[in-house]
């Protein structure tokens, strides 16, 4: 089974995209449940999606860093895509999920 995960879409410029890329970070990967956000750009959108492309979880980021309580998720491989708030979406980040 093929699935396909969109991870762009519409963007103004490469650079754009790249910065706000380079500063998103995930951790700690693979995470017990409590996963930290962080460089994100206020008023983002965080969307966690199963590797069915089935958007399980979907969370607005007030802060550049935020903490996240997944600890009723199974455990697993998900994908995080960061959606800034002009509506472009930053690549897909890899998350593991390890009770």
């Amino acid at each position: 089974m093929i699935v396909t995960v969109p991870i762009l879409t519409s963007a103004t410029s490469v650079e754009e995209v790249s910065e706000a890329l380079l500063n998103v970070s995930l951790y700690p990967n693979p995470s017990d449940g409590v996963v930290t956000v962080s460089g994100v750009t206020k008023g983002s959108q965080l969307k966690i999606i199963d590797i069915l492309g089935q958007e399980l979880r979907t969370f607005t980021l007030q802060n550049k860093e935020v903490e996240l309580t997944l600890g009723d998720m199974p455990n697993g491989v998900y994908f995080c895509t960061v959606i800034l708030p002009n509506g472009e979406a930053l690549p897909a980040k890899k998350l593991v999920l390890k009770h």
